[in-house]
């Protein structure tokens, strides 16, 4: 099995609500892992994000039915509801928010077997902080967010 590659890239991403740019992007942050959702979300905090997280992906697709969000970053490997099935119903909703999948163990040609599914980004596991926050304001279209310091193209072809 091919695991994602950092150059993984998905040519119908979810179309992206319009904020205005006066308010920073609400994003909704799912992993199980504490100590990685807990820096995942101090990150995005440090850039100006107003986050909110959960450890499973029922907590999660409860999170969206609450309140309207910009970004929902989810792993694959969640209890009670995976990272796939909590896509799968956002996408068969009408719900319209861009999505990141971070995976070390999904591969890009099982996404691409889901023809339901719409995302914008794939990150594969292990990633560095900057690597999941210039991937966040790629998603989220955030141009004047981006940091000069290590500006990688982690999605392109």
């Amino acid at each position: 099995m091919t695991k994602l590659s950092r150059t993984t890239r998905f040519d119908s991403p979810a179309p992206s609500p319009l904020r205005p740019v006066n308010r920073s992007a609400r994003i909704l942050m799912l992993d199980k892992n504490e100590v990685l959702r807990g820096i995942c979300v101090e990150l995005l905090a440090e850039h100006g994000y107003e986050v909110d997280a959960a450890a499973d992906g029922q907590a999660g697709w409860e999170a969206l039915l609450a309140r309207p969000y910009d970004l929902l970053i989810t792993e694959h490997d969640l209890p009670r509801l995976n990272g796939l099935e909590l896509i799968k119903k956002v996408c068969a909703s009408s719900m319209t928010l861009p999505i990141i999948i971070a995976s070390g163990s999904l591969s890009s040609g099982e996404l691409r077997r889901h023809p339901a599914i719409q995302i914008a980004a794939a990150l594969p596991k292990p990633f560095s902080p900057d690597e999941f926050v210039q991937t966040v304001q790629e998603v989220l279209g955030d141009e004047s967010r981006l940091s000069l310091a290590h500006h990688h193209d982690l999605l392109s072809a």
